[in-house]
């Protein structure tokens, strides 16, 4: 039995070193996982000239991951993880990481070293398959590239017998300061042979805070995996491409796209329900299937799991199979997003790599609306090949879609800052997105921009661009567009209280936003306080109204309107239309603090 430490930093999430962990269990060895800090989303008001991570303007804010945020690791965290690997004194060390992460090795790789002097220290993910000279060169043993099951486990079974590990496939080293690569082994095509990610305190490390938890799973609530490996799509600006190229040069067939078998799928999720996960995530670029599979798919999931779920989905699949989006939403589709990149079509097709379908996207994205699932639109911005054509293209797209001034988080735009990874294509056909970056002033700009024309009249949008100030200053232009939708939502509900000023009303919910709200809604008479049952416990009254399970919705006149008071406000949507039949025009939605002026 080999001891294997396998370490991410700032992705406790990240699904393939869980896979590989379980893989390494089922054949016989020990594994522990340690994962240092979380990549928790910080909001700001201005943006970064260079970050390592991505950037992006979100509902009003830029959005950046930890380390761009300033929450770096830190000595103390450095030392722990030492620490941790002392405890553990492993065989082999392995680093999984992306490509954002590749300048943390210098720092990583020693304390590392330190720890475990004898310990065979190896890289492996994206970051190492497309860098893998650098990961070398900055003292790594050996690089595994592509996927790593196989690999791993002949080099783990290679370290138990004390045997030479130079020749197993996919392994790349140094030799005499020269490059070795070996052949790639081809990939698995029945992905059923690997193992689902490993969750649970008992194999996994923390370490964030300055502070080291052994036996702790930082990824709580939340379950992640994957349907199968790979995506059709060829955008130029994502590394996939290359990970097929490693493939390719050895004449291996390449699988753009491997599914899980169903039953393979569902039995894990079972057991993820058995271990108290309530929401799940399938964290694919995209679930691609045959018809009937995607069909089988939403029924068993309905009937098996009945759990609200995250799931990336074809828009013109499903606009082709009208049946299977209704599946998906019944089965408990509850959030998706949707790379869109650009409204130009030259931009998008030329640039990118895409087909966009304008007018296909527009009705997609109403669908998802009406149903309720939260949607994030994908845009990129910040290529200094987009002209005020293409901009303009893309704020028009935009205009189009639909847009909830009480519930902005429904369907909100990510304008993300273009992200040129190493060896993408777009480097060729675009080298100035290398050499000449667009200024991150004029991305937040655009960014500021693609928020206010969606609710801003025509007449206010065109003075905004005439002001000087706003192109030299866009932090306030983005201020501006949380003023002016703080303004709007509170008129909305003003009138909503005036509407219904001495009549009854329901809240469901009582919460950290019910408490911040409900001096707003005074003029109304709330009928009852709806909660669910895991919720009431003891609780009869709240400020004098009743407390009462919302399966007694259905118990009050049916012309009453319901105040979902929550964050997330969707799923209490959801749960009052098909569980208890509430009418949609019935539900409002403050999933927001409303402003007091």
């Amino acid at each position: 039995m080999a001891k294997v430490v396998l370490i991410t930093v700032y992705e406790p999430e990240y699904i393939g070193i869980r896979v590989l962990a379980n893989y390494l269990i089922k054949h016989g060895h020990a594994v522990r996982l340690i994962h240092v800090k979380k990549n928790s989303v910080c909001y700001f008001n201005s943006a970064l000239e260079d970050h390592h991570d991505y950037q992006w303007a979100q509902l009003g804010h830029v959005v950046q991951l930890r380390e761009d945020a300033g929450l770096h690791i830190t000595e103390t965290e450095y030392a722990l993880l030492g620490q941790a690997l002392q405890e553990e004194q492993p065989d082999i060390i392995g680093v999984s990481a992306r490509s954002l992460f590749n300048h943390l090795m210098p720092k990583l790789l020693p304390v590392l070293k330190e720890a475990v002097p004898t310990a065979l220290c190896i890289a492996g993910g994206y970051g190492p398959s497309l860098s893998t000279q650098y990961y070398l060169e900055t003292g790594f043993d050996l690089v595994i590239r592509g996927e790593g099951e196989d690999a791993l486990l002949a080099l783990a079974d290679a370290k138990e017998k004390k045997e030479d590990w130079k020749n197993i496939k996919n392994v790349s080293y140094l030799e005499k300061g020269k490059l070795v690569e070996n052949p790639m082994q081809a990939q698995c095509e029945d992905l059923d042979n690997y193992e689902a990610p490993l969750y649970g305190d008992e194999h996994c490390s923390f370490i964030d805070d300055n502070c080291y938890k052994k036996n702790f799973d930082a990824q709580k609530n939340r379950y992640c995996t994957l349907l199968g490996r790979g995506c059709i799509g060829k955008c130029t600006y994502c590394c996939a491409g290359q990970w097929f190229d490693q493939y390719k040069k050895d004449n291996h067939k390449v699988y753009r796209r491997r599914n899980r078998s169903l039953d393979c799928i569902f039995n894990e999720l079972k057991q993820a329900i058995e271990k108290d996960y309530r929401y799940i995530t399938f964290s694919d670029e995209m679930f691609i299937a045959p018809y009937e599979i995607l069909k089988e798919f939403f029924i068993r999931y309905k009937k098996e799991i009945d759990l609200p779920f995250f799931m990336y989905l074809s828009y013109e699949y499903l606009l082709k199979y009208p049946d299977l989006f209704e599946l998906a939403f019944d089965a408990g589709w509850h959030k998706t997003g949707i790379g869109i990149q650009s409204g130009s079509w030259h931009l998008s097709h030329d640039m990118y790599g895409r087909n966009n379908k304008n007018e296909d996207y527009v009705a997609y994205v109403n669908k998802l609306f009406e149903n309720n699932i939260v949607t994030s639109l994908h845009f990129i911005g910040g290529n200094c090949y987009e002209t005020e054509e293409d901009f303009n293209a893309t704020l028009d797209l935009i205009k189009k879609m639909p847009f909830s001034i009480i519930d902005p988080g429904k369907c909100f735009v990510a304008y993300f800052q273009l992200k040129v990874l190493p060896k993408t294509r777009i480097c060729e056909i675009a080298p100035k997105v290398v050499t000449e970056p667009m200024p991150a002033k004029l991305w937040l700009y655009r960014a500021a921009l693609a928020h206010l024309v969606r609710i801003a009249t025509d007449e206010e949008f065109d003075e905004l661009r005439t002001i000087i100030l706003f192109k030299q200053q866009p932090d306030l232009l983005m201020a501006l567009y949380r003023n002016m939708l703080a303004k709007q939502q509170n008129a909305y509900f003003k009138n909503f209280v005036n509407e219904h000023e001495g009549k009854p009303i329901l809240f469901y919910g009582s919460g950290e936003l019910y408490e911040k709200n409900k001096a707003f809604f005074k003029g109304c008479k709330p009928e009852a306080i709806l909660l669910d049952k895991e919720y009431i416990g003891d609780k009869k009254q709240q400020d004098g109204n009743p407390v009462v399970s919302v399966d007694r919705v259905g118990d009050f006149d049916t012309s009453i309107p319901v105040i979902a008071m929550s964050w997330n406000s969707i799923l209490l949507q959801r749960k009052l239309e098909l569980l208890y039949h509430v009418e949609k025009k019935r539900i409002h939605a403050a999933s927001i603090c409303i402003p007091t002026w």
